[in-house]
């Protein structure tokens, strides 16, 4: 199968939107690429994640998309994120850089990284993606609803202080002492690489 080939776009407001088919299990990723102005609104969602740290696109380790009826090589690290967020009834429509930006044109690399916090602010959504889900990251994310709504039970809101809040909400039994597995699971969470990116803050705003 042949490597995708990209079509320029059409203006400094232009970007590529990536449809991504509907798929489970050992399926193939397919998907189709189509250009749409930000003017125009577009409703998509953003991916964030890492690329992986020792990889060049294309490489020998790196896996394929089926993009109509050529091929793009992704990470590793991306074809999991895109296997695992593709739903098994409809579409999904992604703005994802390794894949929207064409990748081996430097101009219009450069053109894309001037307008992405626009990309992500115009994003409907932003998908953050950690990696395959691992050890106890099921109870750091449980711990994480359970900071969300403890101002409800304790009034934080009044609070200036996150760290006031969460030692209220330990002395009043409503979260897990601090040297408790949830918070060991959730600093492990944390320390995944994700959050060393430099790019998270523009993503994530």
């Amino acid at each position: 199968m042949p490597l995708y080939q990209y079509s320029p776009l059409e203006s400094e407001s232009s970007i590529r939107l990536i449809r991504l088919k509907p798929g489970c299990g050992a399926e193939e990723i397919t998907c189709e690429l189509e250009h749409v102005s930000l003017d125009e609104c577009p409703r998509y969602q953003a991916l964030s994640y890492t690329w992986d740290i020792d990889g060049t696109i294309g490489s020998p380790r790196h896996f394929e998309i089926n993009c109509g009826k050529s091929q793009i090589f992704v990470t590793e690290n991306l074809f999991s994120a895109l296997h695992y967020i593709r739903t098994t009834t409809h579409e999904l429509t992604l703005w994802v850089d390794a894949v929207s930006i064409n990748q081996s044109e430097n101009l219009e690399r450069g053109q894309q990284v001037r307008i992405m916090h626009r990309i992500y602010a115009a994003a409907s959504s932003v998908v953050v993606w950690l990696g395959a889900p691992e050890g106890e990251d099921g109870a750091a994310f449980n711990l994480i609803q359970g900071i969300q709504s403890f101002d409800r039970t304790l009034n934080y809101s009044r609070s200036t202080d996150l760290s006031v809040g969460i030692n209220e909400a330990i002395e009043g039994n409503i979260l897990p002492p601090l040297d408790s597995a949830p918070w060991k699971a959730l600093a492990s969470l944390f320390d995944k690489r994700y959050f060393y990116r430099v790019w998270v803050l523009q993503e994530r705003s």
